[in-house]
């Protein structure tokens, strides 16, 4: 009975490490894909920032 008790232990701490990883892996997931996101939100924006810059420095220089 022992043994199937620390064998029963051992289980949940490996089902529970199992599922923390899921876990970690999801959110992770989840920041990679907010941060792409952010990238393709602000992608329209970036040229006309170089080309005002570009201006500011052709004809402020």
């Amino acid at each position: 009975m022992e043994n199937l008790r620390a064998f029963a232990w051992v289980a949940s701490r490996e089902l529970e490490g199992q599922l923390t990883n899921k876990v970690e892996h999801e959110e992770r997931r989840e920041r990679r894909l907010r941060m792409f996101q952010a990238l393709v939100d602000w992608s329209p924006v970036v040229p006309l920032i170089v080309k005002a810059v570009t201006w500011l420095v052709e004809n402020v220089g």
